[in-house]
């Protein structure tokens, strides 16, 4: 499932048709994605989405609110830079981005308990 709404990403791009929706859905989960390799971490929703064998998950309805809050602006900077390149021949690379690497600084860390 995916952390961001397809709703929440229309917004972040700004779009108010339903005319990208097939080609946004593809990108939040493909932002997801990029940001859960970033961490070298799974991302849920919940604890019980999580598999037995996934120790090292994060299950964003454990976290406060600003740890939440900042994994879901990673994932939609990482949107962002995907939808405004989507036709680009450029390579990204989003860790060099000081907006990114502050919304997920703090979560590389293996929380074991």
């Amino acid at each position: 499932m995916s952390i961001v709404s397809l709703n929440e990403a229309k917004l972040q791009l700004g779009l108010t048709g339903d005319g990208d929706n097939a080609l946004v859905t593809g990108l939040i989960l493909a932002a997801q994605g990029i940001v859960e390799q970033a961490l070298e971490r799974d991302l849920y929703l919940t604890r019980a989405e999580i598999p037995e064998s996934d120790i090292n998950a994060i299950a964003l309805d454990e976290l406060r609110g600003s740890k939440k809050s900042a994994l879901e602006m990673a994932i939609k900077l990482v949107l962002s830079t995907l939808y405004l390149h989507r036709e680009s021949t450029t390579e990204l690379n989003l860790s060099e981005n000081p907006a990114f690497k502050a919304c997920l600084a703090g979560f590389t860390e293996v929380y074991v308990g």
